[in-house]
């Protein structure tokens, strides 16, 4: 099993809900009190820019509305890029500085991974979908934050 193996189930399960939400459900609430479906889907996209940007040493850049064009495309690219870089020999070693403080790679793989698959719920939930999306990860996610 690969390193990034619990990352790629969590890319796969956004996959999976995000290929059931249409255009429509966009304007739709979710869990997260501030965001809606559209606000949500871009957090998907953009964590795994922000993940990308972090692990080289680079400032976080701006969004953008993924959610009014191909997001699926966008996420697939975000997706492969996070990948890539988590993949990179070193990534699980090196101190990641985060805007609010430095935490050791491996933490923030944790973080990653956990931060798609906790969303992936959240958007699984707001359109109506199956939220039993991976109990095997689910608790992996869960006894990483233990």
């Amino acid at each position: 099993m690969s390193a990034t193996a619990p990352l790629e189930r969590a890319i796969a399960v956004a996959t999976k809900v995000l290929d059931r939400v249409d255009k429509e459900d966009m304007g739709k609430p979710t869990p997260c009190a501030s965001w809606n479906v559209g606000q949500l889907v871009n957090h998907l996209i953009g964590a795994n820019y922000f993940f990308v940007a972090m692990l080289g040493g680079e400032a976080p850049g701006g969004g953008g509305d993924f959610s009014a064009g191909a997001y699926r495309g966008a996420f697939d690219e975000a997706s492969a890029a996070s990948l890539a870089k988590f993949g990179e020999p070193g990534a699980f070693d090196k101190t990641i500085n985060l805007p609010w403080g430095a935490i050791p790679g491996n933490a923030f793989f944790g973080l990653a991974t956990t931060d798609l698959f906790q969303h992936s719920w959240d958007l699984a939930k707001a359109t109506g979908q199956s939220t039993d999306l991976d109990r095997e990860l689910a608790e992996q996610l869960r006894l990483f934050g233990s």
